[in-house]
């Protein structure tokens, strides 16, 4: 048997909140099964989660955010304020783990690093009225970073934000037909797209996905190569 401890908060912290809670624990990764005591005191988070299973520290805190989020989110739903969970320790005595997460997305971080994305040319391009688009884009981009159970979601209504951006600059209409054109100026594959869709389709259509880190890492990398790949072709006059 393991022991998790993790520690957080919820936000905003102006509106103060005491809750606590203890259930049977049903996770979305590896069939993480156990018990769970999540108490808040004004707004800090300390959870103790107890499973016979050895867990990946972002598939558990993954796992453990939806947890938590749906019972708040009945509070929210309840008194009308939306609130926000942050899971930010874990430690594990069994497992040898004390472990902080970061803020910082790593594997964005290094992929924006190593190419040529440039800030200046995307503020640009998020002038003007096709502008819109790429600023919605931009949006998802960041929500799917924040949003961990539905980084895919995200990830795929950014690019349908850049498929009908391109749309706009060639006038096309058909759907099949803005889908192509995209491609052609992304210079990605119908299938790069698919793969991204084919983890955002269980959320779009109020299903759950089957979310591990190792997954998400790969829908994140993939979304931002595709993005940048058409924004970078983009000539900034063309608004």
């Amino acid at each position: 048997m393991y022991t998790y401890l993790l520690e957080g908060l919820v936000y905003p912290l102006r509106d103060q909140l005491c809750f606590s809670y203890n259930s049977e624990f049903y996770g979305n990764a590896a069939d993480l099964r156990g018990k769970i005591d999540v108490d808040i005191d004004d707004n800090k988070i300390s959870v103790k989660l107890q499973s016979n299973i050895g867990m990946d520290v972002y598939d558990l805190r993954n796992s453990i955010l939806v947890d938590i989020n749906a019972k708040i989110s009945v509070l929210s739903y309840i008194h009308g304020l939306p609130f926000r969970v942050d899971i930010v320790k874990i430690t594990c005595e069994e497992l040898e783990i004390d472990h902080i997460y970061s803020n910082q997305i790593t594997c964005v971080e290094q992929f924006v690093s190593g190419s040529a994305v440039d800030q200046g040319r995307i503020f640009a391009l998020c002038t003007g009225e096709s502008g819109l688009l790429i600023g919605r884009c931009m949006v998802d981009m960041g929500l799917a970073m924040t949003h961990v159970v539905d980084t895919a979601f995200y990830c795929y209504r950014a690019i349908e934000s850049l498929m009908r951006h391109c749309a706009l600059s060639v006038a096309v209409v058909n759907k099949e037909r803005m889908w192509e054109v995209f491609r052609e100026k992304a210079g990605c594959t119908r299938d790069e797209i698919m793969e991204i869709k084919k983890m955002a389709d269980p959320l779009r259509h109020g299903g759950i996905s089957d979310l591990t880190a190792e997954n998400r890492k790969n829908t994140l990398l993939l979304a931002w190569r595709l993005v940048a790949q058409y924004l970078m072709g983009l000539p900034v006059h063309s608004q």
